[in-house]
Formats: C-alpha cells, structure tokens, sequence
C-alpha cells in the first residue's frame, strides 16, 4: 500500500506512528512525506537560537497538555517530556495579575481578600443583570460568568486583538477555552498530563520521519498528478485551498512574532498577555521559562517573542479557523465535494484539513482512530 502524506506536521506523523504499529503488519505501507515548508514538525517544529542557545518553538509556544492516555503513550514514545505548568500573567493599566482569572485575580482586582464563600455571593451579585441561560455569543457568556469590571480588564480587548472581530460577533462556543476559577489555582490547564520536551517537538519527527518506510521531501508542493501513484492521499493542506476556492474561502486568523533580544531576563515569565486595545500585540513570550529543566540562560541573553494576531490573507500561514456561519456553511460545500468518487483516495486530516480548532493531543487522537478506520477498509 503506498501512502502520500502531505504536509510534515503532527497529524500525519502521528498517523504515519499508529498504522505502523504492529497489530497493523497484514501488509507493508510505504508512505511518502511531502511539505511545502523548508523543516519538517509544522507548526510544533522547534529549534535551538543560535544568539541565545535557548529552544524556541518557532510558531508560538506548544505545551503539551491533555487528559488522553493515547497522546500521553504517543508523546513519550519519542521526547523525554519535563513537567511543566503555565502560569500566565496579564498585564492591564491597573497592574499585573495572575491568569486565568481565579480568586487572587478577583481579590486583586477589587482589593479584597475574600474566601471561596464570599467571592461566591460577590460573583453572583455582579453577574446577576447579565445572567441568561442563552447566551447569544462570546460577550454574552462571558458577562454571565465575570460580570463587566472582570470582562473589559482582561477579557475584551485581548479578544478584539486575537479575532479581529468585536468580541460580540464571535460565537459563545469560543468562551469554552477560557478556564476561569473561583479558586488560587493559577494553572492555565485543568489537565492530568502536562509538559514540555526537553529535545524539543522537532526530534519527535525526525525519529518517525527517518522510518526505513518513510521518504521525506521537504520543499516540496502537492500538485494534482501525484495523486496516480498512490492508494491514498492523507491531506493536512487547507481544504479550500484543495478546491481551489470554489466556494469562496474560509476563514482564519494568523499570528506573527516580533524576536527581541535582552541583555539577561526580559520578563521574568514564560507568557504574560496584554489585554487593552492601547497595546497592538496579544502577548509576549520568552522561551528560557519554557526550559524549567536549565537555571541559568546559556549565553547571558534572553530572546523574546511579541505576538500579534491578523486576518490571514493568500501569503499567509492559517493559524485559527474563525468558523463563523458563512465559513461553516462553505466547509459544508467542501466536505459534500470530497465526498465525491473522484476524490475517494483523499482523507482530508489535522486542523487544516478538517478546518476545526485542535489542540496536539486531539490531532494525536484523530489519527489514531483514523489509522483504525484506513486499516479496517483496506482489507
């Protein structure tokens, strides 16, 4: 059986890493790996900064967290994985506070120093004009859970940023995301397994990559005549831009890194977001605190990342599918095309192909239930 694969990421190394398990050696796979970019990992690909010495994750940072046994087992086949714990802090006019909102933020927030009971009764009474058991949108949900004050110092203008929409045109689904807590708990993940590869994500691809059945070509574009030679095509691209745009194009929104340089510690955290509007960048990162695992920076210089989020235009790299009804009534006219017998070697997969926001562990998942399927029809 011989595979395509395009594009070098997550989804189809995972994929590459479930059909070659054993339970699956009826027959032999031989799968060939193209993408368009000049490294393999995608957007997981990291690397080490040559001023610095420190590994940056190049697409913004990726910390692996889930409650998944198959993406835990997954993962540490191949990385050594450091825990780790994020705790994000938010830089508003009225000073820093901790991330998610949790009672320190509330309490800091209103200099208060309420208990659990009494932040209890306090969120009620400010939620209480606001609470509706059919929220309409994103700002609906999120005034029913934090009230105005806690809404507009860390919540709307970091959203506006991050979607380029008013926060009131986004659907309510978006607020699922944003853990909030009425507790000091300030882990940004309410998850069973989290960490970091201390190798980075790129050696996990290099060790599935360099397979005796793989063979790689990065550099490399999908075109239409590949599709012959092969059994199936594991498609990871976007999937308008497979149908060349017939139905117009879907959304999404891409981010972008300013790379800063300090001489020692720049913020002294690995995240810390900027919700006000005043400020044009979302967040910032410095990549020294994702390495818990080293005490002291290797050359005496951080590198730091300023991020910014944008509506992607054609030269752009998609990064979050927006999803608002016209871009899911169009995905439908994609979907109902690929489902045509023209295209039946196709699987479009991962978060660009199935134009769903996925976090790693979803895409490891994906691919391990579409490994069974493959299997299950090809005999």
């Amino acid at each position: 059986m011989k595979v395509l694969c395009v594009g070098a990421g997550l989804a189809n190394a995972s994929l590459i890493h479930f059909l070659n398990q054993k339970k699956f050696q009826q027959e032999e796979i031989f799968f060939d790996v193209i993408d368009k970019r000049k490294h393999i990992g995608g957007n997981c690909y990291t690397e080490v900064d040559e001023e610095t010495d420190v590994t940056i994750h190049k697409y913004g940072p990726h910390i692996f967290n889930t409650n998944s046994e198959i993406a835990w087992e997954f993962i540490n086949a191949y990385l050594t994985m450091h825990p780790f714990t994020n705790r994000v802090k938010a830089s508003t006019p009225k000073g820093i506070f901790s991330m998610p909102i949790n009672l320190h933020t509330i309490n800091q927030l209103y200099g208060k120093s309420m208990n659990v009971a009494e932040a209890v009764e306090f969120m009620d009474k400010i939620t209480a004009p606001y609470r509706t058991n059919d929220p309409k949108n994103f700002e609906d949900t999120m005034l029913s859970h934090l009230g105005r004050d806690l809404y507009k110092e860390f919540i709307y203008g970091y959203t506006k940023k991050q979607w380029g929409v008013e926060p009131s045109e986004l659907p309510a689904a978006v607020a699922k995301r944003l853990p909030f807590r009425l507790n000091y708990n300030d882990n940004y993940y309410n998850k069973k397994y989290q960490g970091i590869p201390e190798e980075g994500y790129t050696a996990l691809f290099e060790k599935i990559f360099s397979d005796k059945n793989v063979h790689l070509s990065l550099d490399t574009t999908y075109d239409d005549y590949m599709a012959s030679d092969y059994d199936s095509i594991i498609y990871t691209g976007t999937i308008d831009q497979f149908f060349n745009f017939e139905f117009g194009r879907l959304s999404y929104r891409t981010v972008y890194w300013e790379r800063n340089i300090s001489n020692g510690i720049f913020q002294g955290n690995a995240v810390i977001n900027y919700t006000t509007e005043d400020k044009p960048f979302t967040r910032i990162n410095e990549p020294f605190f994702f390495e818990p695992w080293k005490n002291d920076l290797p050359k005496s210089n951080s590198v730091y990342f300023t991020e910014f989020s944008k509506l992607t235009d054609l030269e752009d790299e998609p990064y979050y599918p927006i999803r608002r009804t016209e871009d899911l009534n169009r995905l439908n006219l994609y979907e109902k095309k690929a489902k045509l017998e023209k295209y039946s070697k196709f699987i479009f997969h991962g978060r660009l192909g199935s134009y769903r926001y996925l976090d790693m562990d979803m895409v490891i998942e994906a691919s391990a239930r579409l490994a069974e399927k493959i299997k299950t029809h090809s005999h």
